[in-house]
């Protein structure tokens, strides 16, 4: 697959399908090394209905609020995005 080749809908599509993937992972990776949203929130300065929406596909993190949350649950980065 080329992705210059892709239109507009089918980009939207797979960046809609990316979000609900990266936020699936996150929030098992939170709950596997015993964080509430809440806490997470905290450690990584954030909002914890930001890191509900991002865990439910809504929002779409970028790649450095990915590497904050990774840094506050002391995981590496490479765990957030294995296998996506």
């Amino acid at each position: 697959m080329e992705f210059r080749d892709l239109d507009i809908l089918e980009k939207a599509k797979q960046k809609k399908d990316f979000a609900k993937k990266i936020g699936l992972r996150i929030k098992e990776v939170r709950k596997a090394n015993g964080f509430t949203q809440e806490k997470l929130a905290e450690a990584a300065g954030y909002d914890s209905a930001y890191i509900g929406h991002i865990e439910t596909g809504r929002y779409s993190p970028s790649v450095y609020t990915v590497w904050r949350m990774s840094k506050a649950m002391k995981v590496d980065l490479s765990v957030m995005l294995e296998d996506l």
